[in-house]
């Protein structure tokens, strides 16, 4: 059976660097990669908080993402799912593809105090798709295998995403 996963982020261990260097490195990062793959690792979420929330603070949406995942997990936080719901769907609204993914997770897992939906779900993850979203392409494509979010079945879609 298939199942919905995201690609993992490299690794930036800020134990020994300070903010305006994270925020250097980071800056960078994103610009060589045009990436948002470069953030840390949600077990990381205690070492980067500061440098998340100012960014965060500053509108850069990845950041509110990632500020986002640590509150809905509880990671480094006290956990606040609406905090979290609000910074996610703050950087979807922004059209960030990671925004639209995680709101999309949390729709499709009714997490953060969200109903369940596969339809909400589906309609985010092609956003972030259509974008280039390798995590919203391989949910997608296991949508269309399992016939969910009002999709069709069609394995061949589903091959082709």
């Amino acid at each position: 059976h298939n199942s919905i996963r995201t690609i993992p982020f490299f690794l930036i261990d800020s134990s020994t660097l300070t903010m305006e260097k994270n925020l250097m490195i980071i800056g960078f990062m994103l610009l060589l990669t045009g990436s948002h793959r470069c953030l840390a690792s949600k077990n990381r979420c205690d070492e980067n908080l500061v440098t998340w929330q100012k960014l965060a603070d500053d509108g850069h949406a990845t950041s509110q993402v990632e500020l986002g995942r640590c509150y809905a997990s509880g990671e480094g936080v006290r956990q606040n799912v609406t905090k979290a719901l609000e910074l996610v769907q703050e950087a979807a609204d922004l059209n960030n593809t990671l925004g639209q993914f995680y709101l999309g997770l949390f729709h499709m897992d009714g997490r953060c105090g969200l109903p369940k939906s596969d339809d909400k779900a589906r309609e985010l993850f092609e956003k972030a798709e259509k974008q280039g979203l390798a995590e919203a392409q391989n949910n997608l494509g296991v949508f269309y295998m399992d016939g969910r979010g009002g999709l069709p079945k069609n394995d061949d879609k589903a091959r082709e995403l």
